[in-house]
């Protein structure tokens, strides 16, 4: 009974965080007691074992080999969620520099927004 037409309208470009799912990944964590276990890993290793073979490549290969196996024994790991739209930078250390800019800006104090924004512009 009314005089306006309703017309509903239906996009056709969906968001890409609706059109994909969120990933999980699996991630290794470098702490100081990973480090230091590593590095004592490291210190107990016979190094003159891998040079046995003469040809570089065998050689090259088996470092790396040996590498890859002290760090996954060594370092603890994680499972993070990843979302389509989340950028790599922004990591945990970056996130709450972020937000402190954000209310610094929001609450209209200039001083306390410059320092958050120089506190940020230092993270990079």
């Amino acid at each position: 009974m009314s005089d306006h037409i309703s017309v509903n309208l239906i996009p056709a470009y969906k968001p890409l965080i609706c059109r994909t799912r969120p990933t999980t990944r699996t991630v290794q964590v470098w702490t100081e007691e990973a480090s230091s276990a590593l590095q004592d890993c490291f210190e107990c290793t016979d190094w003159e074992v891998f040079k046995e073979g003469t040809d570089l490549d065998g050689y090259t290969s088996s470092v790396l080999s040996y590498l890859k196996f002290c760090t996954d024994a060594v370092l603890p790991t994680k499972t993070i969620k990843v979302f389509p739209n989340q950028k790599p930078w922004l990591d945990s250390t970056v996130k709450p520099l972020l937000k402190a800019c954000d209310t610094a800006y929001r609450s209209g104090d200039k001083l306390a927004y410059s320092i958050a924004r120089k506190r940020t512009e230092k993270r990079h």
